[in-house]
């Protein structure tokens, strides 16, 4: 009986550390993409800006002025496929 419970014990173990390491791995993992968006509304705290698809996405850009071109970088999540952006200081960050 003792032996069926450490088993056990050893199998969930190993399930939740393997559920652990793809919540910590997937952002890391995930296809990235650069966009070129043009900065539709510019307020004090965030920045909307218009992707080439169609997109409108919110972003936390300083100093950035209405109808400004950037370029914004998109990264797939692999599990849950979930896009998430963030602004790139250097065009070489990424190619276009």
């Amino acid at each position: 009986m003792q032996t069926k419970n450490n088993i056990l014990l050893i199998f969930s173990l190993l399930l939740c550390m393997s559920l652990l390491m793809v919540a910590a791995i997937d952002p890391a993992w995930g296809e990235q993409q650069c966009h070129h968006a043009r900065v539709l509304e510019h307020k004090s705290t965030t920045e909307a800006l218009a992707l080439i698809d169609g997109h409108v996405v919110r972003l936390d850009i300083q100093g950035a002025t209405s109808g400004e071109i950037l370029i914004v970088k998109s990264n797939t999540r692999l599990i849950s496929k979930e896009l998430s952006y963030q602004p790139i200081s250097s065009p070489s960050e990424c190619r276009l």
